[in-house]
């Protein structure tokens, strides 16, 4: 890939639009992240190394995403964290909790899981670097979420 980050998968997944795709999933985790872009192979790595127990999943699309499918993880987490290299108004995070606040709503779910957004802050960058340095610099990293989960 363009950032030469590692596969994350020995062959291509089956994608069907809107489809969310399983990077990491075990029975008994009761968290996990939803990322997007080259935040997956971020939130792989990190999840490998010091959160074995969270599960992980792709979102190649931010819109449309399958309902049927984002219904089904809000109903068996309690919390999620939405990860991302955009700003966070506008962006991933807020297109999942639109749709799960829609689902709410229209009484396909029960409960909402408790969402954090891990995004670009809504204010002007000005700073130049490695992808790893505003990343950093950005707080786009999974560590503050996964300690408020202990």
């Amino acid at each position: 890939n363009k950032a030469g980050e590692p596969r994350l998968h020995a062959q291509p997944p089956p994608l069907t639009l809107g489809g969310i795709v399983p990077v990491r999933v075990n029975n008994s985790a009761t968290a996990a992240v939803f990322a997007t872009g080259d935040m997956v192979g971020y939130a792989a790595r990190y999840l490998e190394k010091s959160a074995p127990h969270i599960d992980l999943y792709s979102f190649p699309f931010v819109n449309p995403i399958d309902t049927a499918q984002l219904a089904a993880l809000a109903a068996r987490y309690t919390r999620v964290a939405t990860l991302e290299e955009h700003q966070a108004n506008g962006g991933f995070g807020s297109a999942i909790l639109e749709r799960l606040h829609d689902l709410l709503s229209d009484g396909a779910l029960a409960r909402l899981p408790a969402v954090r957004r891990i995004a670009i802050p809504n204010a002007f960058v000005g700073s130049a670097g490695t992808q790893e340095f505003l990343r950093e610099k950005m707080g786009l990293r999974l560590d503050d979420w996964h300690a408020t989960l202990s």
